[in-house]
This record gives C-alpha cells, structure tokens and sequence, in this order.
C-alpha cells in the first residue's frame, strides 16, 4: 500500500512541478531561461521514471 501510495505522492508532485515550470517558461518568454527549465524538467522526470524501477 506504501509503495502506491508513493508513487500517487511522486506523480502530484511532478505534474504540479511541471505545471509550474511550464507556467513560468511561458510568462517569462526568454530563450536561455527555456533551455535550463526544459533540462529541469527532462531531469526531474527521468528522476521519477528512475525512482519507479527502484521499488
């Protein structure tokens, strides 16, 4: 049940992390800032992907 339930926890959080990184590449419109938001975000989820194999 632990292991469902952090991975429930790990999709919230990287959907709103997501959402919020994509909010502010957007209103900020800047090329440089793009390119280390879209490397976050390419990080964060293989992170997760990484994180699901592990358990």
């Amino acid at each position: 049940m632990s292991r469902i339930l952090a991975m429930i926890a790990g999709i919230i959080s990287l959907l709103v992390a997501l959402w919020f990184l994509g909010w502010l590449m957007i209103s900020l419109n800047q090329a440089p800032l793009w390119i280390i938001i879209v490397a976050t975000m390419g990080m964060m989820i293989y992170d997760f992907y990484q994180s699901l194999g592990e358990h």
